[in-house]
């Protein structure tokens, strides 16, 4: 019995650990993580649904509206153009490789794709003598390696050697298509434009139901009489009058139209406009109940996430293609300030000034303007600026004199010729 007893309870701890044991290898938070990672990271992390990117690319191409807000979007981070602090040799070396559209083609292709690629050419001294856009779906990134696919020949392209633009940074080695995001939206827009379309052809314009009665002995009109109203209804205008017995009986249908189509396709503008992150006005349209009020708050959030998007930007440029041209350039890309923006740095500066803690090139980078081409970064004291207030003074009331003066040398001058122009005819007349 003992024996048994030993054998049981044995038994039972073997069971109870095995059990345990399995509880752990699949209740365990950790090995979910694992087996996740372990199963699926190929799928999520490193790989694109291409089919899916190409009808991206389609229906920006086919559908204005896709097309105009992700031109607003290129065109609001690029307006300004970019410059280069610390080397201006830098900012000539892009200018003459047309960086500015090159790089505005990337952006285009990096909000419908996810990503933009830009190759970098280099000579055999390793220096950057040109840059090549890429179709974005011709990359693949394998182990760490952008491979460019052409003609199902794959070639291998260094890191040093391609810059990788993504506006918005994932987990994944790939980034984020905007347009993915609108694909449903705007195919719900253009599927209720084109309904809205058919039910305007079918409900804007009337069609008639006519009736043609029998007579009292129950005789059907002849042919003649149907030939005769079908003729009439060919071609139908303000002028068309029909005079008819009281046999026939003519009566519009379809005339009521579609109820609240208009607040429907605003409903889908408005979701549209917000999930391309674009106030609505910017595509020069309006949202119903909409005040002034609400529509600049609505582009101040607007110019905050182009300039997120132009910070994003200015990083991947630098780390990835400046620095392998220059230790010590920057690249900047110029930000447009409101008028509301120079009114509330002007009054900063004008409180600050005081301290002596900013330069002129400072001051004019805090208001929008470029950099003088030399000199610049002496710092600006108020009684600097005072003292050449004074002067400006002081030369305008210089100007004004010389003007005074001029002009009354002038009039000395016309008056001395009217006066022998005077004389010389009196002498005529005497004459």
């Amino acid at each position: 019995m003992n024996f048994k007893n030993k054998f049981k309870n044995i038994y039972r701890i073997l069971k109870y650990s095995n059990i345990r044991k399995r509880e752990r290898e699949f209740n365990s938070w950790t090995s979910k993580v694992g087996f996740l990672f372990k199963s699926n990271d190929s799928d999520i992390l490193f790989k694109r649904d291409k089919n899916k990117l190409l009808k991206n690319w389609e229906l920006v191409h086919n559908d204005g509206f896709a097309q105009a807000a992700i031109w607003q979007l290129t065109m609001s981070i690029w307006s300004e153009g970019y410059s280069i602090e610390e080397d201006k040799n830098i900012k000539e070396f892009l200018d003459n490789l047309n960086f500015l559209e090159k790089i505005i083609k990337t952006t285009h292709a990096c909000f419908i794709f996810g990503d933009g690629f830009l190759e970098i050419v280099k000579n055999k001294l390793n220096q950057v003598i040109d840059l090549k856009p890429i179709f974005p779906l011709n990359i693949e990134i394998k182990n760490g390696e952008y491979i460019y696919i052409r003609n199902n020949q794959e070639t291998i392209i260094p890191k040093d050697r391609i810059l990788h633009i993504k506006l918005f940074p994932t987990l994944s080695i790939y980034g984020h298509s905007l347009v993915s995001a609108l694909h449903t939206l705007i195919k719900n827009r253009i599927s209720i434009d084109e309904a809205t379309h058919l039910a305007i052809k079918r409900h804007g314009f009337p069609k008639y139901h006519i009736k043609v009665g029998r007579d009292e002995r129950g005789r059907s009109p002849p042919d003649e009489v149907f030939n005769n109203i079908l003729w009439n209804f060919r071609e139908l205008n303000e002028k068309n009058e029909f005079i008819s017995t009281d046999l026939i009986t003519i009566q519009p249908i379809d005339t009521t139209g579609i109820p609240d189509i208009e607040a429907y396709q605003q409903y889908l503008v408005n979701l549209i406009a917000t999930s391309s992150l674009l106030p609505i006005e910017i595509l020069g349209m309006a949202a119903r109940g909409s005040t002034e009020a609400t529509a600049k708050a609505r582009l101040e959030k607007f110019d905050e996430t182009i300039k997120f998007f132009r910070r994003t930007l200015e990083s991947q440029i630098n780390a990835q293609l400046i620095s392998q041209i220059s230790k010590v350039a920057k690249f900047k890309i110029i930000d447009k300030i409101s008028e509301r923006e120079k009114q509330e740095r002007s009054r900063w500066i004008a409180r600050v000034i005081e301290l002596g803690i900013l330069t002129k090139n400072e001051i004019r980078q805090a208001l929008g303007y470029p950099p003088l081409e030399t000199g610049g970064d002496e710092l600006v004291y108020k009684h600097i600026l005072e003292t050449k207030s004074l002067e400006n003074k002081e030369t305008k009331q210089n100007n004004l004199q010389e003007l005074e003066e001029t002009w009354l040398n002038i009039r000395e001058e016309l008056e001395k010729d009217l006066k022998d122009f005077y004389n010389e005819l009196l002498e005529k007349r005497k004459d």
